[in-house]
């Protein structure tokens, strides 16, 4: 109830944008990791779930909204709708993070087909702490090249700030 009308006022509820926290998210809802000991602890143990087999699933549902502060916005909030359905349905952890790091993938890739689309680019820079995630790395490039893209990704230097490594 407190956090409810902190969230409502904005009242020390800052928003994030970043993949880290909606992993930290899922990785709470599936019951994997309530506190991060480190940087990346509950989406790396989400990433273990999929012991390295990198098929894709079924993504959750998501859209893509246009914003007046980018050109667009990923509504995720239909993918926590759908995975709060299949937490309530006893949805293995490993199903639903197969399933949540499947939807990654697709919102990416749709991602950089609209932007392509819209503007003809068809080079790709993958970065940023997620990219650690060898699951979204091997898919995210799988579909990009398989879609005409030229993509791009750390090899000498860490994908994230640089600061820290897993």
């Amino acid at each position: 109830m407190i956090l409810e009308r902190m969230f409502v006022r904005n009242v020390n509820a800052p928003k994030a944008n970043s993949m880290g926290r909606l992993f930290d998210g899922v990785a709470a809802l599936i019951d994997l990791c309530h506190v991060a000991e480190y940087e990346g602890h509950g989406p790396i143990m989400m990433e273990g779930l999929l012991k390295r087999d990198f098929t894709i699933a079924p993504a959750f549902d998501y859209c893509i909204e246009h914003s007046k502060e980018a050109p667009f916005v990923i509504d995720y909030r239909p993918l926590v709708r759908d995975l709060i359905v299949d937490i309530c349905n006893k949805t293995a952890p490993d199903v639903i993070s197969r399933r949540f790091h499947s939807t990654v993938v697709d919102f990416s890739v749709a991602s950089c087909m609209k932007v392509k689309n819209d503007t003809g680019v068809s080079n790709v820079v993958l970065s940023g702490g997620v990219f650690y995630n060898q699951y979204l790395l091997v898919n995210v490039i799988r579909s990009l090249r398989a879609n005409g893209f030229t993509v791009y990704f750390h090899q000498l230097v860490p994908p994230n700030d640089g600061d820290q490594m897993p």
